[in-house]
């Protein structure tokens, strides 16, 4: 080969050696442009993200505190409506005066008499009834099938 011949193909492969140096570089610095970026656009993502996350539990703690607050005061209005209706529904019991030869029995403690009576020997009674004859000045009393007499 002649010297020419070596000396342009040197020139030949410094120039490519160099082109390709340059579409190297180039390609790299494009490569840190587009990871930039993406690196960009993924720091965004996650910015959006966690503002979502924050608004969403923001969202949920203001519906929390509306609904304890629709039950508090649904509670409240139910409790009210209970007692007011629990106040009208009271009556007070009605005292029953017996009147006999000119003395006054009040039905009430001869009714507590026989349950006393009863309930020395059985600590409940489920049903009592009560029957008065003033005449003898006793109430006779049939406590849960059981029969007995108190003296008034």
């Amino acid at each position: 080969m002649s010297s020419k011949v070596k000396t342009s193909t040197k020139k030949i492969e410094a120039d490519l050696s160099a082109t390709v140096r340059d579409i190297l570089d180039a390609g790299k610095e494009d490569s840190k442009k587009v990871a930039e970026e993406v690196k960009k656009a993924t720091e965004e993502v996650k910015s959006n993200a966690s503002k979502a996350v924050t608004d969403a539990k923001t969202i949920a703690k203001k519906a929390s505190t509306t609904a304890k607050k629709t039950t508090t005061k649904a509670a409240s209005t139910a409790k009210k409506t209970a007692t007011k209706a629990a106040s009208k529904a009271t009556v007070a019991e009605p005292k029953v005066i017996l009147q006999y030869e000119g003395n006054d029995y009040d039905l009430a403690s001869i009714l507590e008499s026989a349950k006393k009576a009863y309930s020395k020997s059985k600590k409940s009674i489920k049903e009592v009834s009560v029957y008065v004859k003033p005449e003898d000045h006793k109430a006779y009393y049939v406590a849960d099938g059981n029969v007995g007499s108190v003296d008034f």
